[in-house]
């Protein structure tokens, strides 16, 4: 029993007051201090003067009708204080309090007695439902229905189209993000209360953990018969439980972080020791021989969005590791499962509220990783610098801006920039002509004039004239490479500078 919940129970009946508030923790007994006692349990409730103690060893919870000198005020103490005259009273409370709870304890017992891993999960949901008489919902970080109690039937209309649909109601999403604002996820599976406009009933909610990462929440549900104390007791020690047995199902394998994630996670955090580790590491996770980094940039932010993302990008990607990184979805694929990214509006087709997606160059180890994972992102800056309007922006394709972004000289860019550019550019300007673009579109299509015309629209005999002019004004020889290459570089560092 919580602390919290029996100083309610005592505060309905007598008066009381609170003298010192340590920890809210759990009180499984209680005993009467006698001469000489030792306070040594922390989940005990003593009952009676600190005069009768001749030592303290832990934080205590007492019980007294006399305020107590403490004797190490270091400790986080709970004293609770009643007068004399309602001692007897306060007694039979908590007398009835420890008993209803030892019941209620063994009843708890009872009903989820099976191994876990023997019993199916819906009827564990189920029986812990029948516990709290009161309906239960599970669901993913990003609202998705995982299993609710059919033993207790939901009563709230809103509820039962959510789970009849598989998602909670935008309400109730909304009134989540407010009370767990962005990147502040309950650190524990503390019980807490969710009130929302479109919903009747009263909603008590607890965060479930796995190895100590949040991967979705155990909605109780009143069904209009009110919140009780032990509800906020055992609604956390149920969520645990369930932990267990979705270890068990293959179904919701996709709500837990893998190893694989957790490894990706430390190297990022800087919490992989070193290159050594690494390469143990990457035997070990079995990786693709050829790999590729990508990072989605979800059109929203919202730590749910990204939630729902990771969600379809694990079906997406059944062999990668997906994870969240700071307001990121990062997937770590294999360079074959990459190309689907190829498919004309893949993004925008199967995982949706997608701003732009950054993939990496292929890699090969985990000592690769967290740089490859930089690339992808300067993808998506270069790429957005340069006003691309493409969703996916590989490495590959703007490598070498990255590299000319580097310099920081760009007074020295700038004179790599070959003399034909003003000249061509002057003439355009003169003569509303399009000579620069046309050499730029002939030297990108690797001086093919058929796909040049092709792609401008163009006669043959016209793309002729124009490069025999570019000929005249500049003394340019395309057999020329190294003056080929100076030219494709300078139509990059143009890009990149935005000069002409």
């Amino acid at each position: 029993m919580l602390i919290s919940i029996l100083l309610n129970m005592i505060s309905e009946k007598i008066p009381c007051r609170m003298i010192e508030k340590g920890e809210d923790r759990n009180l499984s007994r209680f005993t009467f201090l006698v001469k000489d006692s030792v306070i040594d349990d922390g989940a005990c409730l003593y009952i009676g003067s600190l005069e009768d103690s001749s030592l303290v060893q832990c934080p205590m919870v007492l019980l007294t009708t006399e305020p107590p000198v403490m004797q190490t005020p270091e400790l986080s103490h709970t004293v609770i204080q009643i007068a004399p005259e309602h001692y007897a009273e306060c007694l039979n409370i908590v007398t009835k309090a420890f008993f209803y709870e030892q019941e209620r304890e063994e009843e708890f017992n009872r009903l989820l007695a099976r191994p876990v891993e023997q019993t199916p999960f819906h009827e564990i949901i189920d029986n812990a439902a029948v516990f709290m008489d009161r309906s239960l919902v599970l669901t993913d970080l990003s609202f998705h229905v995982v299993d609710y109690s059919t033993s207790r039937a939901i009563t709230d209309p809103i509820w039962k189209t959510n789970v009849k649909r598989g998602f909670c109601s935008y309400e109730f999403i909304e009134a989540m993000n407010v009370l767990i604002p962005d990147n502040a996820l309950p650190s524990n599976s503390e019980p807490f209360f969710v009130n929302c406009d479109a919903s009747k009933e009263n909603k008590l909610c607890s965060m479930v953990f796995y190895n100590q990462r949040p991967i979705g929440y155990l909605v109780l549900l009143d069904n209009e018969k009110g919140i009780l104390p032990y509800h906020l007791q055992y609604l956390p020690r149920i969520s645990q439980i369930l932990i267990l047995s979705l270890k068990h199902v293959p179904n919701f394998r996709n709500l837990f972080i893998n190893a694989s994630e957790n490894i990706f996670l430390n190297i990022l955090e800087g919490k992989t020791a070193d290159t050594t580790h690494l390469q143990m590491l990457n035997a070990t996770l079995k990786l693709p021989k050829a790999m590729r980094c990508l990072v989605f940039v979800p059109q929203n932010s919202s730590r749910h969005d990204r939630f729902y993302m990771q969600r379809n990008l694990y079906s997406l990607f059944p062999k990668g590791s997906v994870f969240l990184y700071q307001n990121y979805v990062i997937a770590i694929v294999s360079d074959e499962d990459s190309k689907k990214l190829s498919q004309p509006d893949f993004c925008e087709r199967e995982i949706k509220n997608v701003k732009e997606v950054g993939v990496s160059s292929v890699f090969r180890t985990l000592t690769d990783f967290a740089d490859y994972l930089k690339y992808a992102l300067m993808a998506c800056e270069i790429a957005n610098r340069l006003g691309q309007k493409d969703v996916v922006h590989h490495y590959d394709r703007y490598q070498f801006f990255h590299i000319l972004s580097t310099c920081q000289d760009e007074k020295l860019l700038r004179t790599y920039i070959h003399p034909a550019f003003d000249l061509l550019r002057e003439y355009d300007l003169a003569n509303d002509a399009a000579l620069l673009k046309t050499l730029q579109s002939y030297i990108d299509n690797g001086l093919n004039a058929k796909e040049t015309a092709a792609e401008l629209y163009l006669h043959r005999n016209t793309l002729t004239y124009r490069l025999n002019k570019i000929r005249e004004l500049t003394d340019i020889d395309f057999e020329n490479l190294e003056t080929v290459f100076r030219l494709s570089c300078s139509f990059r560092i143009n890009q990149l500078l935005q000069i002409y």
